[in-house]
């Protein structure tokens, strides 16, 4: 559908203007027949010659009539469009072929166009010098805009591996922050790199003398830390397997129990257990680029694998016999104690991803159910109470969200609880062993668990 340009009284050409606002100004009296009009395929011709605008045209004098065209209307392909020239134009229209054959006056014409002399009384002169007001910009009689087009639908995801299986107990499985790669520990002293895609092992890490209870993965994916019974903790680069430093234990003999790094990727939190009865400080910092120790917390941290540092860096939690502490990662001094289970020593303690809620979990067979917490971070309040497994737990952790926690049990199940509610959403129940770990995909929709059957699987919880 072509736009047209018309000329007015000072010479300008104006536009583009649409069919629709070309009726209008014809309605309105601001142009006529005899006002100058161009395509933007660049025919010329006058206003009167478009079928439509004004009312049925002229017939020229000519017994061969010109070709016309309707208001909107595409321009035809098979006839050309007349072209006012000038004075006394003869033309002939072939309209089978197309052609427009010139036969006289084209040079008389163009020159009338570009506002040569002519002879008085010409007709293209009178046309030239039709008044035609400026074209306003509220004139706009615009079409109602089309619909968006409808939303293609998500483009299936790829299939995934759901179960990674080991020569002994599985011990911890955590994804990587990108979520195409996982990680775990077992018996056999390996830790090993997966792709969740293909199953493939993409690296091993070996070097402890003993098994690791725990990997996991840095923010940014490049280097993986993981605590071992032989009383390191070690950070590896995740692509090449190359270890990067050792992490000693706090006391001569013992174990390393929990390691994590902190949310920006530059420290990392260590907890210990001593032989026989060691006492002392046993929870450390240190700085992952230099493996430096930076500070030890007050206190003496559980045995417990799962501790973590706050959103912003600036806290640890972690179990301390029944309850667990919040300390000052500058000072390692303890900031507040959540005191409420009634029995038990607790193994895991988390908080959520805006950093207002503990959830925490012992690792005996709960009194009355009451194994897994749900605290106020701030005034350390016991906000909810998970019931349900039947067994110590391993592990409490949150969903990315904060709408959700996953729990490992003793009992050979995991389980996703609703926060708000306590309510639980889906047992995951087909391991036949103890589950040790689990932990919830970066994007919400997949759960990883550990156990001692000798697997880690992944739970799609979209289906």
């Amino acid at each position: 559908m072509p736009n047209y340009f018309v000329t007015d009284a000072n010479g300008n050409k104006r536009g583009p203007i649409t069919p629709q606002q070309l009726k209008a100004l014809a309605e309105q009296g601001r142009i006529t027949p005899s006002t100058p009009l161009e395509t933007d395929t660049g025919h010329k011709g006058l206003a009167g010659q478009i079928r439509g605008l004004f009312g049925a045209p002229p017939n020229p004098p000519s017994a061969t009539p010109p070709a016309t065209l309707s208001v909107g209307q595409a321009e035809p392909q098979s006839a050309s469009v007349p072209v006012v020239t000038g004075k006394n134009n003869l033309l002939l229209i072939a309209t089978g072929g197309g052609v427009l054959i010139l036969l006289m006056g084209i040079a008389i014409g163009w020159l009338m166009m570009s506002g040569s002399s002519t002879p008085a009384g010409s007709q293209p002169e009178q046309a030239r010098n039709v008044q035609v007001p400026p074209i306003d910009e509220e004139i706009n009689d615009e079409q109602p805009p089309l619909p968006p087009p409808p939303a293609l639908p998500p483009e299936p995801e790829e299939p995934i591996v759901t179960e990674f299986r080991h020569t002994d107990r599985v011990n911890s499985a955590a994804f990587s922050p990108d979520g195409t790669r996982i990680v775990t520990t077992n018996l056999d002293r390996i830790t090993r790199v997966w792709d969740i895609r293909t199953g493939e092992v993409l690296q091993t890490l070996e070097g402890h003398a003993f098994p690791a209870i725990i990997a996991l993965f840095s923010p940014d994916g490049q280097k993986i830390v993981t605590a071992s019974n032989d009383n390191t903790a070690r950070i590896w680069d995740a692509e090449t397997g190359e270890e990067l430093h050792a992490l000693a234990g706090a006391f001569e003999t013992g174990n390393v129990r929990s390691a994590i790094f902190s949310p920006d990727g530059t420290k990392v939190f260590t907890g210990s257990i001593g032989a026989g009865d060691a006492e002392g400080a046993n929870g450390r910092i240190w700085d992952v680029e230099s493996g430096r120790l930076l500070q030890t917390l007050e206190g003496r941290v559980n045995d417990g694998v799962v501790v973590a540092f706050s959103p912003d860096g600036r806290t640890i939690v972690a179990g301390v016999g029944s309850t667990a502490q919040i300390w000052d990662v500058e000072t390692g001094a303890v900031l507040r104690t959540l005191e409420g289970h009634p029995a038990g020593r607790v193994a895991s303690a988390s908080f959520s991803p805006d950093g207002t809620k503990v959830v925490t979990a012992t690792n005996i067979p709960p009194q009355d159910g009451h194994g897994v917490r749900i605290w106020d971070a701030e005034s350390g309040a016991l906000l909810r109470v998970l019931e349900g497994h039947t067994a110590g737990i391993g592990s409490a952790l949150f969903s990315p969200d904060g709408t959700k926690v996953v729990t490992a049990s003793f009992d050979q199940t995991a389980r996703i609880w609703d926060t708000e509610s306590g309510a639980v959403l889906r047992i995951l129940d087909e391991h036949t062993g103890n589950v040790r770990f689990a932990s919830f995909s970066p994007d919400g929709t997949k759960v990883i668990t550990a156990s001692f059957d000798h697997t880690a699987r992944i739970w799609i919880l979209t289906e």
